[in-house]
């Protein structure tokens, strides 16, 4: 009789001769290939198997690093972690007849290196600022969110146009592992400083009056507006020969943000009041000189006198 795996739990005495016994000298282990696991394949199914023999134990154990999940008495069981597997293959009820193999499960969990360059400040005069995200890991993909997102959401450099933190989400796609980081964006709407100075007036004498401006923002650039003839009208002390109301616009060298000021040129072309008396005289051998007298109702005029005879006085 010929006994098969089964009937090893027998008692020979229960058999007539001849005996034929299984052969068990020979039991194969087979791990299977190596494997990975990664952030996207968190654990691993192992692949044991055993050509000997329908009837064999598994048994599975793990070295450096390694852990399971559920049983490890089955071909099949459930590795977690990087490491190295052992599988035992025993003939059943043979503690003697064994063999064994290793498969190495390699764990591919590094996190992609991030590094995120400040971006420039949003003023007046750059209304969005860019934001670069680098890494030591190639073939990332990135993940953009914020509150300004212009452009770039899903590319290393993001455009932004608002204040505020943002944030970037980076994927490896060889293992599915990400990592995160963030970055802010500020504002500087800062003004100049500027004062169109005090009021002038345009006289007959001086028919053009110099405007006297100021300002104490360093590096500052204006620019004057108005109804006259404006000279040298991006200075802070321009000349006009116009009356009106004159404005000088300034513009910060650092933000672009600009302010205004104003000031008024009045006109003062009044002409003196003026009298002579007497209106005529007549020279004659008794009276050879004359004295003629102005007068003038405006206080502190002068005088100039013209004609063909004049002694003194003029």
């Amino acid at each position: 009789t010929t006994l098969n795996n089964d009937a090893f739990t027998a008692n020979i005495t229960d058999f007539a001769g001849p005996y034929v016994f299984a052969n068990f000298s020979e039991v194969n282990a087979n791990a299977g290939p190596d494997k990975v696991i990664n952030c996207t394949n968190t654990s691993t199914v192992l692949s044991g198997s055993s050509g000997s023999l329908d009837l064999v134990n598994y048994q599975w154990s793990a070295i450096n690093g390694g852990s399971f999940s559920g049983a490890t008495n089955i071909a099949q069981p459930t590795a977690l972690t990087g490491g190295t597997y052992i599988l035992t293959v025993q003939a059943p009820g043979l503690s003697s007849c064994y063999n064994t193999d290793t498969m190495v499960v390699t764990a591919d969990t590094a996190l992609p290196t991030l590094s995120i360059a400040t971006p420039l400040t949003i003023t007046c005069g750059r209304t969005s600022v860019t934001a670069t995200v680098s890494s030591g890991t190639t073939g990332l993909t990135y993940s953009w969110s914020g509150p300004g997102i212009v452009s770039g959401g899903t590319t290393a450099t993001v455009t932004v146009n608002q204040p505020g933190t943002y944030s970037v989400t980076a994927t490896n796609p060889s293992n599915g592992c990400t990592s995160t980081g963030s970055v802010a964006v500020s504002t500087d709407f800062s003004v100049p400083n500027i004062s169109a100075g005090s009021t002038k007036t345009i006289t007959c004498s001086s028919p053009t009056v110099s405007l006297s401006g100021s300002s104490t923002t360093v590096g500052a650039t204006f620019l004057w507006s108005g109804p006259g003839t404006i000279t040298n009208g991006t200075t802070l002390t321009p000349t006009v020969n116009a009356a009106g109301t004159y404005t000088v616009t300034a513009t910060s060298p650092t933000t672009g943000c600009t302010a205004t000021s104003t000031v008024v040129v009045s006109t003062n072309l009044t002409a003196p009041g003026v009298s002579v008396t007497p209106t005529s005289t007549v020279l004659n051998c008794n009276n050879t000189t004359r004295t003629v007298t102005a007068s003038s109702g405006t206080s502190g005029v002068t005088y100039s006198w013209t004609g063909a005879g004049i002694v003194s006085g003029n």
